[in-house]
């Protein structure tokens, strides 16, 4: 059981860096494929089971909403079976520049 609480643990770690790369990368270009690119580059997290959604404004001044989403796999042996999957997700709002 301690095993899998530090797998989910370490992957919400790691989600809150992709998400800080995506919000640095929203505020300067809110296109949504960008920003999924920059989450995906900043973490060793399975690129298959993380999501970005990009809203709001991209003029200069506007706030952008960067909302990134994980879902991590409980597949710890023995404790994995019974254990759901866990969705996490970090938010963060940005000022374009």
């Amino acid at each position: 059981v301690a095993l899998q609480i530090l797998v989910v643990m370490r992957d919400q770690v790691a989600l809150g860096g992709a998400a800080r790369a995506a919000a640095r990368r929203a505020i300067v270009e809110a296109d949504a494929g960008r920003v999924l690119d920059a989450a995906r580059s900043a973490t060793r997290l399975d690129p298959a089971r993380l999501s970005v959604a990009v809203s709001g404004g991209s003029s200069r001044g506007g706030h952008v909403t960067v909302v990134i989403t994980y879902v991590s796999v409980t597949d710890v042996a023995v404790v994995g079976r019974f254990t759901p999957n866990v969705t996490m997700t970090e938010q963060f709002v940005v000022v374009a520049e």
